[in-house]
This record gives C-alpha cells, sequence and structure tokens, in this order.
C-alpha cells in the first residue's frame, strides 16, 4: 500500500456511534458514492463501469440492510466492480477486501540462498550478499512491509561495503509487494548517479467527467557514492504499490536491466472516507499511477527489459529468472 499522502484531519474524524437505521445506511451509502464520484482516480481507464447504474442497483440494497455488517458486504460486492486492489472496507469486526488478483510465484529463496556468501541480514527487511561463483553483489528485500530508518540505513551502509563488485543483482520478487515508499528510495539511489524521473501520478480535478489534473513526477535522487556497475534487478508478478514504485527507481537508471515477469499492476496511493453515521470506512484509490513516461499501469502491470516466460512448476527445484541474470551479467562484466 502506497502512503506518500496522508488524510486531512476532517476526513478522519471519528463516525458517531448508536442505533443504525435503513435510512442511515442509504445515506452513508450515498455519501461514500458521491465522494468517490469526485474523488475516485481511475474512473478514465475503467469505461465499462457504470457509476451512476452502480448506485442504482446498490442503493435499495442498502435500504433493505439488516445490520451494519450486512450493509460492508453490500458495500464489498458493490465496489468488486472497480476490481481494484487498493479498496477496502473498515467495518466493525475488521477489514475486508472487495477485489484480489492472486500472484504468481517466479522465484525460489533455497537456490537464491545457497548461491550467496558473506550475508548479511538487515533486520526482517533486506538480506546482502555476493554470490559464490561470480563474486557479484546480492541485494534482496525479504519484506518491503519491514522497512524502517534502521534497516535500510543498515541496507545501504552493507551495499556500499561491497561496492567494488563487478556487478549487481537486486531482486525484487518475494518481497516487494507494498509498504512506504519514500524508504525504498535510498536503496535505488545507491545506485543512481544523478536526479532522475522514476514515476508520476494524476489526481482528479473539479470538472465533470471524471476529469484527471495534470501529471506530477517523482524524482530519485542521487546517491552520496553511486555504484554504477551492470544491475540485473529481477522483478515480478508479486510486486505491486509501492513495490512497483521501487521497480521503477532501479527501471530509470541506465545500468540497470529488469529481468522476470510483469509486475501486478495495482498502485493507487488509497486514503478513508468514513461514511457518516455508520461505523465504517472505505478506502479507495486516489491517484493513477504512471511510470516515468506517463504511461498508466494499473492493471497492465510493468514489463521486464527481459520477459522470462517460465511455468510455475519450473521454480520447484530451480530458479530460471536467477539463472538468466547470472548468464547476463557474465555476459556484461566479460
Amino acid at each position: 500500500m502506497a502512503i506518500l499522502c496522508i488524510a486531512s484531519a476532517s476526513t478522519l474524524a471519528a463516525p458517531p456511534s448508536g442505533n443504525v437505521t435503513s435510512n442511515a445506511f442509504t445515506h452513508a451509502f450515498d455519501a461514500l458514492w458521491q465522494d468517490m464520484d469526485r474523488n475516485y482516480s481511475y474512473f478514465a481507464l475503467k469505461p465499462d463501469v457504470d457509476w451512476n447504474q452502480i448506485r442504482a442497483t446498490y442503493l435499495p440494497k442498502c435500504a433493505d440492510a439488516k445490520s451494519t455488517d450486512e450493509f460492508v458486504t453490500i458495500l464489498c460486492e458493490c465496489l468488486a466492480n472497480l476490481k481494484d486492489m487498493h479498496i477496502w472496507v473498515d467495518g466493525p469486526v475488521g477489514r475486508s477486501g472487495t477485489y484480489s488478483v492472486p500472484w504468481r510465484r517466479n522465484w525460489n529463496t533455497m537456490v537464491v540462498r545457497q548461491e550467496l556468501t558473506q550475508v548479511v541480514e538487515c533486520g526482517e527487511f533486506a538480506i546482502i550478499g555476493r554470490t559464490r561463483t561470480d563474486g557479484f553483489g546480492y541485494v534482496g528485500i525479504v519484506d518491503q512491509g519491514k522497512a524502517d530508518d534502521e534497516n535500510v540505513r543498515q541496507t545501504v551502509e552493507a551495499i556500499q561495503r561491497i561496492a567494488d563488485v563487478p556487478a549487481f543483482i537486486v531482486d525484487l520478487r518475494p518481497g516487494c509487494s507494498g509498504g512506504n515508499e519514500l524508504l525504498g528510495r535510498p536503496i535505488a539511489s545507491a545506485f543512481n548517479d544523478t536526479e532522475r524521473v522514476y514515476a508520476a501520478s494524476r489526481y482528479r480535478i473539479k470538472l465533470e467527467g471524471h476529469a484527471l489534473g495534470p501529471v506530477q513526477t517523482r524524482s530519485l535522487a542521487a546517491g552520496d557514492k553511486p555504484i554504477t556497475c551492470p544491475v540485473a534487478c529481477l522483478i515480478g508478478h508479486r510486486c505491486m504499490s509501492s513495490g512497483e514504485a521501487l521497480v521503477m527507481m532501479f527501471e530509470c537508471q541506465p545500468q540497470v536491466t529488469t529481468i522476470g515477469e510483469a509486475t501486478r499492476g495495482a498502485s493507487g496511493n488509497p486514503k478513508p472516507f468514513y461514511l457518516p453515521g455508520v461505523d465504517v470506512a472505505v478506502w479507495y484509490s486516489r491517484w493513477v499511477a504512471l511510470t516515468a513516461d506517463q504511461q498508466p499501469f494499473e492493471g497492465k502491470g510493468i514489463t521486464p527489459d527481459i520477459l522470462i516466460e517460465a511455468p510455475a512448476d519450473a521454480y520447484a527445484k530451480t530458479d530460471p529468472t536467477w539463472q538468466k541474470a547470472l548468464e547476463f551479467l557474465r555476459e556484461k562484466v566479460k
């Protein structure tokens, strides 16, 4: 989940509690419908979605809801029509997703770990090491969601200690499924020799027709001692949201070649809307995520420079993407 934006205090005001009537459910639904009609970012990319018809279909269902739990169920069914992984509902009994795309595995952790030596673990966030045969540097993101200032600092320092390697493998496949985008920047900057635009976004503006505002870009700063040797960045279908932002931070650098499968294609920078009169909040996408060349990738993902089309069972005992990265870098450093 991208968390670059923070909701305003007025948006986050605590909702009232107490007995809820069917009129309260319809009022709450209408308030959500209007807020999303004004602020939801992906209508322009979903021309098949008839937002007015969705209101006509689900407003009567909300009127018939007998409890908040039933109301939440109706909301989830309604919002599933948008097919957006960054829409979910917080109700009295917890969080409910509205849509999901199962990810495909394209890595084998055991194969990779057996190939590494001098391994340094940076908390639960990342591991650094060298490959045994070639002496390439290795950076593996274990869990992007576990990043914090301290283990990110440790990771950057560990990368700099092996800056003399002939090439690097940066492995984003298993652990880049969301987190704080800002904490990923120091990792990518360690390899970046000048400021570069790596991503962009667009937000809604106050015009009819679900119009979008101007493009806003995001840039990656240069590192203090950038490592500019060849880099193979391994990506896959589990990479999503802030994980895709990290993919783009590496993709924008000229010495980096991405290898693997396309990413998931899900980045929404969601913020909550608290429904009036009921103990429910709905989080939904507020930006259209764009690549550095201003192309949307929602639902499509980011395609690697070198696509590895291997069936899932090919990763049971080996790792075709890892092997391709080694072969590629060996040619690069000859």
